[in-house]
């Protein structure tokens, strides 16, 4: 048997809160193991030298015994309001998170992605000068790219840069 399990046992045993089977493993188990029953005999000694420290000490009066238990009850009522807040908050928070994730990505999808940021929608938007100044940058591009002896597929249109 583990150590841990003996000490439970024997303070049971103590206190008076062992099974009528509790009592049998135990008193079977002191009988087979020379040391835990040492152990045993320890326990009760140190138990008998507390008894006979505190015999003199006068018990606290019913007063103190009453407020002690009103503040024990109170402690008590207090640990549940501050663990419910406690598993409150994370929730309070993560909601507030989420809404903000929500709502920054409804706005960059709004801005990056509206319909008239495509490049037929801008054209739709220009007006004619703009189409003719257009029309004329493409045609120096084209006209380069031939002198250069490069295909409009080999450019990289966002750099300019030959592939």
């Amino acid at each position: 048997m583990k150590t841990n399990e003996l000490e439970k046992m024997l303070l049971l045993d103590q206190s008076g809160e062992i099974s009528a089977r509790g009592r049998k493993r135990l008193e079977s188990l002191l009988a087979a193991d020379p040391a835990a029953r040492m152990h045993a005999e320890e326990l009760e000694n140190l138990r008998n030298a507390w008894r006979q420290a505190t015999a003199d000490t006068p018990l606290s009066s019913p007063s103190v015994l009453q407020r002690i238990r009103q503040a024990a009850s109170n402690q008590g009522h207090k640990r549940k309001t501050a663990r419910l807040i406690r598993f409150q908050l994370p929730a309070v928070e993560l909601a507030a998170a989420a809404a903000a994730m929500i709502a920054l990505g409804t706005s960059l999808y709004l801005t990056l992605w509206s319909p008239k940021d495509t490049p037929s929608a801008r054209m739709a938007e220009m007006d004619p000068v703009d189409l003719q100044i257009e029309a004329a940058l493409e045609a120096i591009d084209n006209s380069m790219l031939a002198l250069l002896d490069i295909s409009a597929d080999e450019v990289d249109p966002t750099t300019g840069n030959d592939s």
